[in-house]
């Protein structure tokens, strides 16, 4: 008895040690790219056209970045204009509305995630913010920014790979003035702090390990984030937010990490992402980048460190099949050099410059 007693003793001293340290959970990664603003101008409507099949079809356009996007765990753009169906008149800028099959062909490139909370939200009204979002449900593309009801609204984006949870919201400065309606202000999320600070808390509620906000906010044309911007900024980190996902400005402006402690995530913002599709042409309009982020979380510690950052430029090429205008988006990237003019392929070695050396 005496010498049973004794190993007892032993086991149990033993599974206190033990349990008194905290396993060694090995670190897991998700690979994110993230890319800027979806706009469809009239012309590129127009190049979509097939009149074999009395259709649409926007495929082509994204077969270069297809391959790349492939690479990653998780893809979000910001799409700015609705896809409110035909019976509403296709239609460019000022006030969009572009075909449903530009989802189609987003999706087959890979996109995961599309924000839809921009300065062109209520482009076609209700009905256009309505079927856009019934449209990409159609195409299984997750979205965050404009919402069909109270309780859309208020379930959070999350998505979850490899054991980490990315939170995900949207917000934009305003609609161009077309007013959100009355009775329904829950539709578009404004840049509004106390907006954004429940949207926060709500994710924190769902233990998410990283929040990542598409912003559509700042001056249009210029390289270098305004004062405004800079501010917004640092009131969404310091509410929570980890990485600011700027867009709106049409051209791309640089990036900023700030790391965090061993115990503290680290936090960064890209000013703005560029066009990654348009019609925009001339003064930096025509290019735009992926974003390319790989988190590693330590589960031990429960934070997020971004172990790699690269920055892939893309530029839409714009040219002439059979007499019909053709749209690519062209990724800048050793594979392509030998067929990238020249000019396009300095442009893109400066833009990667430009974004992470830029004061």
């Amino acid at each position: 008895m005496w010498f049973w007693n004794s190993i007892l003793k032993i086991i149990l001293f033993l599974s206190l040690i033990f349990s008194a340290v905290p396993p060694n959970i090995p670190p897991t990664e998700l690979r994110v790219m993230v890319v800027g603003d979806i706009i469809m101008h009239s012309p590129i409507i127009s190049a979509g056209y097939d009149p074999n099949i009395k259709g649409y079809n926007y495929e082509d356009i994204f077969t270069q970045v297809q391959p790349i996007f492939a690479q990653a765990d998780l893809v979000i753009g910001n799409l700015e204009g609705p896809l409110g169906g035909a019976d509403l008149g296709y239609s460019g800028y000022p006030r969009f509305n572009a075909p449903k099959e530009l989802a189609a062909a987003l999706k087959i490139a890979g996109v995961d995630v599309l924000t839809t909370a921009n300065n062109h939200s209520m482009d076609q009204w209700e009905k256009g913010l309505t079927k856009t979002l019934d449209h990409l449900d159609e195409y299984e593309i997750k979205h965050t920014g404009t919402f069909r009801t109270e309780e859309e609204k208020a379930t959070p984006l999350i998505i979850e790979v490899n054991e980490i949870k990315i939170g995900i919201i949207a917000n934009t400065y305003g609609t161009n003035g077309l007013p959100v309606p009355e009775d329904k202000p829950y539709m578009v999320n404004l840049l509004d702090l106390d907006t954004i600070r429940e949207e926060v808390v709500r994710l924190q509620e769902n233990n998410v390990d990283y929040i990542m906000a598409m912003i559509h906010y700042g001056p249009e044309y210029i390289r270098l984030p305004s004062a405004e911007q800079l501010e917004w900024t640092d009131q969404l980190l310091d509410l929570g937010v980890d990485f600011v996902l700027g867009s709106h400005p049409h051209v791309v402006q640089p990036l900023r990490i700030i790391t965090g402690d061993e115990n503290q995530s680290d936090q960064g913002v890209i000013y703005s992402l560029g066009n990654f599709l348009s019609n925009q042409q001339w003064d930096w309009k025509d290019y735009g980048i992926i974003l390319d982020l790989t988190l590693e979380k330590d589960h031990n510690k429960q934070t997020i460190k971004l172990k790699n950052i690269t920055v892939i430029p893309t530029y839409v090429q714009i040219s002439s099949v059979n007499g019909q205008r053709k749209y690519q988006v062209l990724p800048i990237i050793e594979e392509n050099k030998e067929s990238i003019a020249q000019e396009i392929w300095s442009n893109g070695q400066e833009l990667v410059e430009f974004v992470f050396n830029a004061k």
